[in-house]
């Protein structure tokens, strides 16, 4: 799945399961270590890393609640369940009446 859509899944299904609002990031990095000793090489590791990180508020007395969380699984039935525990999690939290989006936007490149 690339990363636009599985953003998009990641917040239309927090809108199906109960979020006010909610707000997500999908970090994909690659690296490389290389150890070099006596001029030959004594290690190498590569890595690969693909994590979605979800913000939800969800609507409770006295202000919105909200929960963070992430996966590094990006399957749909993932994506969809990470979600549903987001949205879960933020209703168990004390309302913030200072939580929310930011009113004016995001900052664009």
């Amino acid at each position: 799945m690339s990363g636009g859509s599985t953003l998009a899944r990641a917040l239309s299904a927090a809108t199906r399961a109960g979020a006010h609002s909610a707000d997500a990031v999908q970090v994909a990095s690659d690296s490389t270590e290389v150890r070099i000793r006596a001029e030959e090489i004594e290690h190498v590791k590569q890595a690969r890393e693909r994590t979605l990180g979800l913000r939800v508020f969800v609507m409770g007395k006295g202000g919105l609640q909200q929960a963070v969380t992430s996966t590094s699984d990006l399957s749909d039935e993932a994506v969809d369940r990470l979600a549903g525990d987001t949205v879960a999690l933020a209703r168990a939290t004390a309302a913030d009446p200072e939580a929310g989006l930011p009113s004016g936007g995001f900052a664009e490149d």
